[in-house]
């Protein structure tokens, strides 16, 4: 009877610990989940505004203490809103998933892309490596956007684009 007692008993002491870890493991994932979706666009997977703001600031605290450049970019999608008006949300959804990944095809590793909400989107670009110059000089860089947009049948977009530099000091 001790025997089977102590059996049973260890037997609920597994199950029980089983349990334990499952429950930990899930809220780890869980909070892995919200941390991913507090930080990414839901849409895109791109970064999204709060988390780019927080690049941005960083960048620019690394350009003011080691005298490096860089520059902003911000993209805005010209005449999105009669994608959405003309052929509904999901083809604007669409397209929006179609930019961002040809943007992130274009970054370098180092390069921070972001949709900022909406039709916006943002990139950070790094200075080349021995240039004063970034990836791969901001005008080649929205050319290249360009002709591979209108390649994919997407020809109404990044008419204008805000650029910035970071310097330091």
């Amino acid at each position: 009877d001790r025997l089977v007692l102590s059996l049973l008993a260890a037997l609920l002491i597994v199950l029980v610990l089983a349990r334990l870890f499952g429950v930990l493991r899930d809220q780890q994932m869980l909070r892995a989940r919200v941390h991913h979706e507090a930080r990414h666009d839901p849409l895109t997977g791109l970064l999204n505004r709060r988390r780019f703001e927080a690049e941005l600031v960083d960048r620019l605290a690394q350009a003011a203490r080691y005298g490096e450049g860089g520059a902003v970019l911000l993209l805005d999608l010209d005449h999105f809103k009669l994608i959405n008006d003309s052929l509904g949300h999901h083809a604007g959804d669409a397209v929006i998933r179609s930019v961002a990944e040809l943007l992130r095809q274009e970054m370098r590793e180092t390069d921070v892309l972001a949709r900022l909400g909406g039709d916006d989107f943002a990139v950070l670009l790094e200075p080349m490596q021995g240039s004063h110059g970034c990836l791969p000089g901001d005008i080649d860089f929205l050319r290249m956007v360009r002709e591979e947009t209108r390649a994919r049948g997407i020809t109404m977009i990044f008419d204008e684009v805000m650029t910035s530099r970071l310097s330091p000091g």
